[in-house]
């Protein structure tokens, strides 16, 4: 039996997890150009998917919490748009009649890099929020033009590997869900084991991405200890490489929209 304090921390990691799959890298998450992707998915045209997500070994009550949010699906249109659909807990709703239903509320990023946009939608309260670029001031220089030839799962990898305090390792390439995939196993540099040689470190997290796909296929969380042992596995499937419904890209008509300009750009950081 995990006491409270186990618990806690089984919560935390895998809380952690579902952020790292969400947010490579949650400062560079800009809907105009994002080289580390947008919630494990990269920001390209003329790459569409949509597809599923399987967590198993998870703890799964994130009620009243949007930071404990666990994917469900993603879908990236051949514009580059990317949507990802997240599960925020369940939910009581009480209705004017006093009848009671539990519904499960989803949080819904959109992230729009034709119109240079960031959309959150909230199933819960229905509102739609929508970040814009405020104009750049002319009496500033011009933007500088990225061309980063590096394919997506390199430029993820290369900004983990280069975390300070952590320890990285090449896992090689497996086939996942019939897609190639590149591995790449991280852990704190404090968990390093004395023998690293010959022993891995006792918590650490594999990330698995396939350029094919522009994605971040498989993530898994491993904590070993004396008296905690846990192992999360988040794994994209029903993986289908066909144009989305433009709907999904889109905010319902019943939905209240709420509008903010974000300096520099909008930058997605729930």
């Amino acid at each position: 039996m995990l006491s409270a304090r186990d618990l806690r921390l089984v919560f935390t990691l895998a809380s952690a997890t579902f952020l790292s799959l969400m947010f490579v890298r949650p400062a560079s998450a800009q809907c105009d150009y994002n080289p580390f992707g947008f919630q494990g998915a990269a920001v390209e045209p003329n790459n569409p998917l949509q597809a599923e997500y399987s967590a198993t070994g998870l703890l799964r009550n994130f009620t009243g919490s949007t930071a404990g949010t666990r994917p469900l699906a993603v879908a990236r249109d051949s514009q580059g748009r990317v949507r990802a659909d997240n599960s925020a807990g369940m939910y009581k709703v009480k209705s004017s009649d006093a009848q009671q239903t539990e519904v499960e509320r989803h949080i819904i990023w959109i992230c729009d890099p034709v119109s240079k946009n960031s959309i959150r939608l909230d199933t819960g309260d229905k509102t739609a929020t929508i970040q814009r670029a405020l104009p750049r001031p002319p009496r500033l220089p011009p933007l500088p033009v990225v061309d980063d030839q590096r394919s997506f799962c390199t430029r993820v990898f290369d900004s983990r590997k280069g975390l300070r305090h952590t320890r990285t390792e090449d896992l090689g390439h497996q086939i996942i869900e019939g897609f190639d995939a590149v591995g790449l196993r991280e852990w704190p540099e404090s968990l390093r084991p004395a023998n690293a040689e010959t022993q891995p470190a006792s918590s650490y997290k594999d990330m698995w991405c396939s350029d094919q796909l522009g994605a971040v296929i498989l993530q898994s969380h491993v904590t070993a200890g004396a008296k905690l042992s846990n192992k999360s596995d988040t794994l994209m499937q029903k993986i289908q490489r066909v144009e989305p419904n433009p709907s999904l890209f889109q905010i319902p008509s019943d939905y209240t929209i709420l509008e903010r300009e974000q300096p520099g750009g909008p930058l997605l950081r729930p």
